[in-house]
């Protein structure tokens, strides 16, 4: 095994027991597939984060009726709420372990190219710095449009509408008078206990 890069055409046992290139055709192929596999490394990330929004979008529809659903437990049970409740647990839980085993499988994609890298030849490299690099140009705008949408959309709930502002405002406005008045208030019974005592005295 080379521990330096190098090109040439010949590789033995090539990530599988068997797997032989002693030809430049061979060579040629293996570098075009390696290529398709780090193109849909980066089309994978596309994939995993839409399986994340339908399945929190999945939990979102659901906790509402399975809230309904517990509540309707303490006055009467029917057969047709366990099974709702029953059929969307099981759709979540199925949900979940598919983006699960996406997940694993994209993992697993990683590591077969960083096997390949880790070859140290000089064409596989570039054949998969390639592909990556023609992933990220079809699928690298889409991903940002994606996280610039989460962002605004995250800005846009820690955002407050002009009613709930001016709310807050008056709000601070009457606890800071409150404070202030608590702060008179004192100073003003001082004031009148030190005028009543001089006058007694005179």
């Amino acid at each position: 095994m080379y521990m330096y890069y190098w090109f040439g055409t010949k590789l033995q046992n090539f990530l599988f027991y068997g797997y032989n290139i002693i030809t430049t055709y061979g060579l040629i192929s293996t570098c075009l597939g390696l290529s398709a596999l780090a193109i849909l490394y980066e089309a994978m990330k596309l994939i995993q984060i839409r399986l994340q929004e339908i399945t929190k979008e999945h939990n979102q529809v659901t906790k509402p009726t399975q809230n309904m659903d517990s509540s309707s437990l303490i006055s009467e049970t029917s057969d047709k709420t366990i099974k709702a409740y029953s059929l969307s647990h099981c759709c979540t839980w199925m949900k979940w372990i598919l983006e699960l085993f996406h997940r694993c499988i994209h993992v697993m994609l990683g590591y077969f190219l960083m096997l390949a890298i880790m070859t140290f030849n000089g064409y596989i490299n570039v054949a998969i710095v390639l592909g990556s690099g023609i992933g990220y140009y079809i699928f690298g705008l889409i991903l940002l449009k994606i996280n610039l949408a989460k962002i605004k959309k995250h800005h846009r709930l820690a955002q407050c509408n002009p009613v709930c502002a001016d709310a807050i405002i008056s709000d601070r406005r009457e606890s800071a008078i409150s404070i202030i008045s608590e702060n008179v208030e004192p100073e003003s019974n001082v004031n009148i206990d030190v005028d009543v005592h001089i006058k007694a005295e005179s």
